[in-house]
């Protein structure tokens, strides 16, 4: 078996004002996987280009557009190319952050994307789909003090997909999703240090020490609906609500740290998790983790699972 891959990029920043930036970015990628004892060899294509217009109106505050177009073909070569299939993402951005007070930072963003999934060959070609899919993502976070920030964050998305050949029994479909997030955390360190937000580290806080605590509690509402299209209309046909309350605690001493974070989630189904994690840092390039990860439906059939990475650099 080998993989052949072959890859090209350009990106170009450009800012005709001070406080006015334009990126594209254009990017070429090839690759050829090919399987000694298999005839599903494939070649692989893909094809892209994207640009962002950012402007910084006032300091923090943003108002950005960006657009972009994928590119994908696939070939099967080996297998008298019955399999191959085209696809084409297009996809458009607008996104808005405001800071009220220095302290309330709002959010929003709106996505469009139009993608089409393309088979070749006439027997596969039912299968041609055209997906539309609209989101809208807000968010608000407000930090008290230097220690505390309470953030909500949302997502509404819609998609419809559109079979590009009708065949008898097959239906044009709709999908629905609504998340709703509340997270609240305390962290020690202070907060505002480990933020990684240019404004808010513009803010006074307390110096950090060798020994945070974080903790970071969860709230989370995912509704989910299933339909297709009858009549100039949709009926819904499935429905799925998942509700999940979680709590993370960090603590950092020194180069180790250790991370307790289970969770619950319920509703049309029930999940148990948690993650039991400790770590070093020989250096900041060089470490070891241990990570213990108990997952499932039942407390008493818990699936366990270890994971051990160690990174080094000499």
């Amino acid at each position: 078996n080998a993989d052949f891959i072959n890859q090209a990029s350009i990106l170009v920043n450009f800012s005709p004002l001070n406080r006015l930036s334009w990126q594209t970015n254009l990017g070429h990628n090839f690759a050829i996987k090919d399987f000694s004892f298999s005839n599903s060899n494939r070649h692989t294509e893909l094809r892209n280009l994207g640009t962002n217009l950012l402007w910084e109106y006032s300091p923090g505050d943003t108002l950005n557009v960006g657009s972009g177009i994928d590119l994908q073909r696939t070939s099967y070569p080996n297998d008298d190319h019955r399999l191959d299939n085209d696809l084409r993402n297009i996809n458009l951005r607008l996104g808005w952050k405001h800071y009220y007070k220095s302290r309330l930072r709002l959010s929003n963003r709106l996505l469009w994307s139009l993608k089409n999934d393309v088979y070749i060959d006439s027997l596969l070609s039912g299968n041609n789909t055209q997906v539309q899919s609209l989101s809208y993502l807000p968010e608000i976070s407000l930090l008290v003090g230097d220690r505390i920030m309470l953030k909500q964050n949302s997502q509404i998305r819609v998609d419809y997909t559109d079979y590009m050949y009708q065949i008898e029994g097959q239906n044009n479909e709709l999908y629905r999703q609504f998340t709703a997030r509340y997270n609240l955390v305390f962290d020690s360190l202070p907060f505002i240090a480990r933020s990684g937000d240019s404004r808010w580290l513009e803010l006074p806080y307390r110096s950090g020490d060798d020994n945070a605590f974080l903790l970071d509690g969860l709230l989370l509402y995912e509704r989910s609906e299933y339909g297709y299209e009858e009549n100039e209309g949709y009926i819904i046909n499935s429905l799925t609500e998942r509700y999940t309350a979680g709590l993370s605690l960090r603590h950092d001493i020194g180069s180790f740290y250790y991370l307790i974070q289970p969770r619950i989630s319920w509703g049309t189904w029930r999940e148990y998790s948690a993650v039991f994690l400790t770590a070093f840092s020989f250096d900041q390039n060089s470490s070891i983790e241990l990570s213990l990860n108990p997952i499932g439906e039942e407390l008493g059939a818990l699936d366990w699972r270890l994971n051990l990475t160690l990174s080094l650099n000499y």
